[in-house]
């Protein structure tokens, strides 16, 4: 069992919640990072959140199956 009876969490789910932890912040930091420079070069602004939140999205290794179909229709504006 991971999680033991007296409601604490177990050594894998903290490691867990660490690396979970570490790749939220690297996936957050690098979506701001895209965000801010797709507002520089000029990119309207729905376009950048639309693009940024399908980034977000697609970080979480679950939902990439689904929004590969995504990111590649909303791939077209960011190099057109």
């Amino acid at each position: 069992m991971i999680q033991s009876a007296s409601g604490e969490l177990g050594n894998l789910q903290k490691i867990l919640m660490r690396v979970m932890i570490v790749l939220l912040t690297v996936s957050f930091t690098l979506c701001g990072i895209t965000m801010a420079y797709l507002l520089i070069t000029g990119n309207p602004f729905m376009r950048v959140l639309q693009f940024t939140v399908i980034l977000l999205i697609a970080s979480i290794p679950i939902a990439i199956e689904i929004v590969c179909g995504c990111v590649a229709v909303e791939m077209w504006w960011v190099f057109a």
